[in-house]
């Protein structure tokens, strides 16, 4: 019967002028695909899409695909599902570890912000600094590269683990290397690796659910002078963090379309 269901599939398809992989389709061991399963070929994890994402280039869509490289993956426990409340309620993605490759070193999760900006080849600046670090001195430092290169206002927001800033305006990658280069913030390797930043926006947890660090909570906003704030900003940033209790304040021009990408990371403690 399952069979006969296929066949009628492909032949309704085909019907239709799609392209598709016959083969693969027809054959009812290996249709199924469920969410968090490894390909065995490429090493991608099977991952939900959402429609925003789906309308970028092949290229853009596989940087939020996580991929095993080598050995044998490990499947977490599923942990706390209740919702993250930000912009939306995004219940699916709370404390859903995903797969990934067991660390050598004691590692622990938590959830990140991607700087990203859904439908434009652009992102916003995300800094990182040590919580040891002065924080008058960090707000002197971010008030300098707010006149330097023109930057928009600046949120400010600390925890245990770091001491992180958000600005909304949007940036080239290159230009965004230049700014992240210059602030001194511990995430230019990681711009430099993958082309993207990434910032902490839940609680860090170790393989046991234990909380390792809370979620960062709101410092204060660095303001820009209001010629800073004529430049476009993240729509979609804006959006996300005034549903997180942020006092974001209104920008005239916003781009971008869709809603934020996050994604489940693991921290290696080494």
């Amino acid at each position: 019967m399952a069979r006969e269901v296929r066949r009628d599939l492909i032949s309704r398809v085909q019907a239709e002028g799609l392209a598709f992989d016959e083969k693969i389709t027809a054959d009812t061991r290996r249709i199924l695909r469920v969410p968090g399963t490894i390909n065995s070929k490429t090493g991608f994890a099977c991952t939900r899409l959402t429609a925003a994402q789906l309308e970028q280039p092949a290229h853009e869509i596989l940087k939020y695909i996580p991929r095993a490289d080598h050995g044998t993956p490990l499947i977490p426990h599923a942990g706390d599902e209740s919702p993250l409340r930000g912009c939306r309620i995004i219940s699916w993605l709370c404390h859903r570890f995903g797969v990934r490759l067991k660390p050598v070193t004691p590692f622990t999760f938590a959830m990140f912000l991607i700087n990203a900006i859904p439908g434009i080849m652009r992102q916003i600046p995300f800094f990182d600094y040590s919580p040891m670090r002065d924080v008058q001195k960090i707000v002197s430092e971010l008030s300098g590269l707010q006149e330097t290169y023109g930057l928009s206002d600046i949120y400010l927001y600390r925890s245990d683990m770091e001491i992180s800033a958000v600005c909304f305006r949007t940036f080239p990658l290159r230009r965004l290397e230049k700014i992240i280069g210059a602030s001194g913030s511990r995430n230019f390797g990681t711009l430099l690796k993958y082309k993207q930043l990434f910032l902490r926006v839940g609680e860090e947890r170790d393989i046991n659910q234990g909380v390792c660090a809370g979620t960062p909570t709101y410092l204060m906003t660095i303001h820009a002078p209001d010629r800073n704030n004529e430049h476009f900003v993240s729509l979609p940033h804006c959006r996300f963090f005034s549903g997180c209790s942020t006092p974001v304040c209104q920008y005239r021009r916003q781009h971008g379309t869709g809603d934020v990408f996050l994604t489940h990371t693991v921290i290696e403690r080494g």
